[in-house]
């Protein structure tokens, strides 16, 4: 018979070896396409668009890439005059 010390330490190990461990990967969403008159700026998942001086813009001014790899929200935002 094992002194209780050493079933203890076995118990825990085994309880330890069977908690599921969530490793996260991480997706890649590609550049949603050109901006005329702006540009991205890249951070982690998300971009910010930003409009050259005198152009305003129309739609979100940043999308976050989800975890289907796919930007959102997914229309394309615009830099207009």
């Amino acid at each position: 018979m094992l002194p209780s010390q050493y079933s203890t330490l076995i118990l825990v190990s085994v309880l330890v070896m069977l908690v599921p461990v969530h490793v996260q990967t991480e997706t890649y969403c590609t550049l949603p396409g050109y901006l005329y008159n702006g540009y991205y700026e890249r951070i982690s998942n998300t971009l910010i668009i930003r409009c050259d001086a005198g152009y305003t813009l129309i739609g979100s001014p940043q999308q976050v890439c989800n975890s289907l790899g796919m930007w959102d929200p997914p229309e394309i935002p615009k830099c207009v005059s």
